[in-house]
């Protein structure tokens, strides 16, 4: 339920409370990828560079396998 209204929040442009529901899912859950995801997203719109930058180092960190997670977070040539 909070993932479907964050992304309706999300969509609607409304960043700083789609932000604020991914930070309270991230501190029951810090490991939630999704969550991760959606946030350095919105912090990269608000123009929050280097916030976005650390969600997409934890997202690698998470998850060394994943290609995408390792290219925002500047480890993977494309």
């Amino acid at each position: 339920m909070i993932e479907s209204y964050s992304s309706a929040l999300y969509s609607s442009g409304i960043l700083d409370q789609a932000a604020g529901v991914r930070e309270s899912r991230l501190a029951a859950d810090a490991a939630n990828r999704g969550a991760l995801n959606t946030l350095g997203a919105i912090y990269r719109k608000q123009g929050r560079l280097e916030d976005a930058a650390a969600i997409y180092e934890r997202l690698a960190t998470l998850a060394p396998e994943d290609e995408r997670a390792g290219f925002l977070a500047g480890h993977v040539d494309r």
